[in-house]
């Protein structure tokens, strides 16, 4: 397996993705709209409570960012396509570079956005579209790093006897699972839904990481951070078809979790407590 039969593969779901975006907006599918600064900026709940919550958000984001920039070097393992397996030391900016750190930072986008236009700044209809996106991508993403940090990465680490102490320091656990509570009680509060028609741009967020990692790894820091992105190897094919299709798992979890909040209001503040069900916020034991 090689770079161009995997390269092949996310040049066609880009293809894919560009074609039915562009189909669904000729027929009026996309319903953009919709994306005005009262639905944008508005709540049918509480406008107060959406305005605390976004400032707090965005300020709580900030200051994770801040931490990670300025933070000693974090030791991972990253995976070459010429070297194998290599120690990696992350610093600055090259800490923004995994999908966690990533998806925090979109969710700050989002908030930054998101609390300009309930204070009522006029963005134009452009951004406020890319808020849309951004909440509806930024929900789903949450879940998938709080349901893989939760049952996958802290298990399967613990018991290679790899360090994971790490992950339940504060800021951490505010990205693995502040995430998730931050964008569920969004979808209590603000007046957005998870439209079946913007599908693609989830797809969109999954192309642009690999775009990124690939990049990362030839000029930046050398190496993957993520041994199933390296293209190298012999099952390279599923492992990106397995991402594109993980993303558009929790897409549509995302979507139907929206469709039922939307036909029963009482479940949303059921679902806060209830997201606990996939969150660690302690070191559980090695067994």
């Amino acid at each position: 397996m090689g770079f161009a039969e995997v390269a092949a593969l996310v040049g066609g779901i880009a293809g894919l993705c560009a074609y039915k975006t562009a189909q669904w907006h000729s027929e009026g599918m996309m319903d953009w709209e919709k994306a005005t600064i009262e639905h944008a900026g508005g709540s049918d709940v509480s406008w107060a409570a959406l305005v605390a919550l976004r400032a707090g958000a965005l300020s709580l984001i900030l200051t994770v960012l801040a931490i990670i920039y300025t933070n000693p070097p974090l030791q991972i393992t990253g995976f070459s396509t010429t070297k194998g397996e290599l120690k990696l030391f992350l610093t600055g900016m090259r800490r923004f570079g995994t999908f966690t750190v990533w998806c925090w930072t979109a969710q700050g986008v989002y908030f930054a956005l998101a609390l300009a236009s309930s204070l009522g700044v006029a963005l134009p209809q452009p951004l406020i579209c890319l808020q849309w996106i951004l909440f509806e991508v930024s929900l789903a993403m949450a879940l998938l790093v709080t349901i893989i940090v939760t049952f996958v990465l802290v298990p399967v680490g613990i018991k290679r006897g790899h360090p994971v102490h790490f992950m339940f320091t504060w800021y951490v656990l505010a990205m693995h699972n502040g995430n998730t509570l931050l964008m569920i009680l969004e979808l209590v509060l603000n007046r957005f839904d998870i439209h079946a028609y913007h599908y693609p741009t989830v797809l969109a967020y999954g192309i642009l990481y690999v775009l990124f990692a690939w990049a990362n790894e030839r000029y930046g820091v050398g190496a993957f951070y993520y041994f199933f992105l390296d293209y190298t190897r012999p099952y390279a094919l599923f492992a990106y078809l397995g991402l594109f299709a993980a993303v558009s798992v929790f897409y549509w979890m995302a979507f139907w979790i929206d469709v039922l909040f939307e036909s029963y209001r009482v479940i949303g503040w059921v679902l806060v407590p209830a997201s606990n069900a996939i969150m660690l916020w302690r070191m559980p034991e090695k067994k």
